[in-house]
């Protein structure tokens, strides 16, 4: 359908031809004449119509060409976006991939850190209940020993005290017969026996 203008062109310069051909041919005159023209105007057209065949054969061959060329030009851009849309469908689903990857993947930390937190928290509650039973422990025993050596110390003041009450007693009970005795130590009831 693309050279059908051609082809028309052609066929209408052809039926020219033979119709010229004809009109020669039936005109009066002389027929060495005749022929001799016919041959003439025969050869003319034959080359004439040679001339518009190559021209047309020219015009077919460079349209064909040209054809081809457009073909290829489309058949390479056709072929170009669809290695695009390969490459943009392979990149899409690239992206996709790695999209997902990355949420799994923050899903994964999320889970991860979540965990960890929860462990680290238990093992500062048992570690808080752990100081708390030790320092309590401590505090006990502590009050204990304190209890213990001041109860000692207090035995040990009261023994003392004890002790020093009835050392002081003697010593006011000999200090107090001493005193008692002085008198009698000094002014004795029989002179002359202890001039004697």
């Amino acid at each position: 359908m693309i050279f059908s203008k051609y082809l028309l062109t052609t066929i209408v310069s052809l039926t020219g031809g033979a119709n010229t051909l004809i009109f020669l041919s039936t005109g009066g005159g002389e027929k060495s004449s005749n022929l001799s023209n016919l041959s003439n105007n025969f050869q003319s057209l034959s080359e004439k119509n040679q001339r518009l065949l190559e021209q047309e054969r020219g015009r077919i061959n460079s349209e064909k060409e040209k054809s081809i060329k457009e073909f290829k030009e489309l058949d390479g851009k056709n072929k170009e976006n669809q290695q695009k849309r390969k490459e943009s469908e392979e990149k899409r689903v690239e992206l996709e991939t790695l999209n997902q990857k990355t949420n799994e993947s923050f899903e994964q930390k999320n889970k991860d850190l979540r965990e960890k937190s929860e462990k680290m928290s238990k093992q500062l509650d048992e570690k808080k209940q752990q100081i708390f039973q030790t320092v309590k422990q401590n505090y006990e025993k502590t009050k204990q020993q304190f209890e213990e050596f001041y109860k000692k110390q207090a035995n040990e003041i009261e023994s003392t005290l004890e002790s020093l009450k009835k050392s002081n007693e003697q010593l006011l009970k000999e200090v107090k017969e001493k005193v008692e005795n002085m008198p009698k130590m000094i002014f004795p009831k029989d002179l002359n026996s202890k001039s004697t």
